[in-house]
């Protein structure tokens, strides 16, 4: 029986074990902001450009325009995000110290 339960962990640690190599949110965080950005320009553009539908109480190309704005400032948003978080600081410090021999 030991050497079954060895096998078969239970199944909290499995799934502790099946997270390990995925990243957390916080970490997809910034890839999820631009492919909502991506998204959000992609519908302003539908909106904007090739649906023709007149309404009396909202203007659906301006509301596509907006969506089309917000998107690309999320888009850069994300981009810049993430271009902070893969820069890597490495500090070197080389300390040279003069021995005289006596």
């Amino acid at each position: 029986r030991a050497l079954a339960s060895a096998a078969n962990p239970p199944l909290a640690s499995r799934r502790c074990r099946a997270s390990q190599g995925r990243p957390h949110f916080e970490e997809r965080g910034n890839t999820l902001s631009i492919g909502f950005g991506i998204f959000l320009f992609v519908v302003g553009a539908v909106l904007a450009f090739a649906l023709n539908v007149g309404l009396d109480w909202i203007d659906l190309t301006l509301v596509g325009y907006l969506l089309m704005g917000a998107g690309a400032v999320t888009t850069i948003i994300g981009i810049v995000l993430f271009s902070r978080r893969r820069t890597t600081v490495v500090h070197d410090e080389t300390s040279h110290r003069d021995e005289v021999d006596r």
